[in-house]
């Protein structure tokens, strides 16, 4: 049985990734944690009575009963079992102890409006998540319904990737909707071409991916972002996916301030996979 945890601030955008879950899980054997954390602020906490503690847990608690409620009215899952978490401390680290504790295999979370890859890695509790807690994220932008991941673009850097189960959450979203993997390493304009060290490394991926059907594409852009996305774009792409991990490629994507403006938006799903 799979387990995959649902941390929400029930927003809308919270609403819309329960159910983009509840989709792509639908008729498989699952069981889903719906999480809320609590958390004030240590300037704050001096002025908090026991009782104004206990008033946000015990409404926190209420919602998420509500939550589930409507899950099992609203969307009627199947084969699908739930529970209910709701503690105190920053969203990171409340998340970790659960993955910890329960053996989560997945992560499905909203992306509170963030409209750019960097954005949703750096920009949001999202990100806090992503870059402190090492298990599989899919990040669902507020607008996105869920459809059957026909293409998922792979941002690869053609670097080697040591453990072969990195990939696992990949393999069974592809295998599971029969996607084509589209894998991609953005180069700079005017370069043509992978190294050799390059290549034999995509071979090496090629064997990690397994029976997953999948191509090798190049795309020059210098700003590695707005190349994944665009590739993207230009290829229908219903979800990009990619491993995040401490190294030069990686930087240099996320290198640039957060707060500058993107040519495109990431409007489709986001699959992070941990080293």
């Amino acid at each position: 049985m799979k387990t995959i945890l649902l941390p929400t601030d029930f927003s809308d955008n919270a609403w819309n990734a329960t159910k983009y879950a509840l989709s792509m899980f639908d008729n498989q054997t699952c069981h889903f944690i719906l999480m809320h954390s609590y958390y004030i602020a240590a300037s704050a906490t001096d002025y908090a009575s026991a009782g104004f503690y206990e008033s946000i847990l015990s409404e926190s608690e209420t919602s998420l009963k509500q939550l589930k409620k409507r899950i099992q009215t609203e969307l009627n899952p199947d084969n699908a079992t739930f529970e209910t978490v709701c503690e105190y401390g920053a969203v990171e680290l409340v998340v970790q102890k659960i993955v910890e504790e329960k053996g989560v295999d997945l992560i499905v979370m909203g992306t509170q409006g963030a409209s750019g890859i960097t954005e949703i890695l750096f920009g949001s509790n999202t990100a806090k998540v992503i870059n402190n807690v090492k298990c599989a994220v899919i990040t669902v932008p507020g607008e996105v319904v869920f459809q059957p991941p026909a293409t998922i673009v792979l941002a690869a850097d053609y670097k080697e990737v040591e453990d072969d189960k990195v990939f696992q959450p990949l393999q069974e979203i592809a295998g599971r909707f029969d996607s084509n993997v589209m894998v991609v390493n953005v180069l700079k304009e005017g370069e043509v071409t992978v190294g050799v060290e390059e290549a034999l490394q995509g071979w090496i991926l090629s064997d990690q991916l397994g029976n997953v059907s999948h191509t090798f594409h190049t795309h020059n852009n210098n700003d590695p972002e707005e190349g994944i996305n665009a590739f993207a774009h230009e290829n229908k792409a219903d979800m990009i996916a990619m491993v995040k991990r401490d190294h030069p490629f990686f930087e240099r994507l996320f290198s640039r301030s957060i707060t500058k403006k993107m040519a495109y938006h990431t409007d489709v799903p986001l699959l992070v996979m941990h080293e």
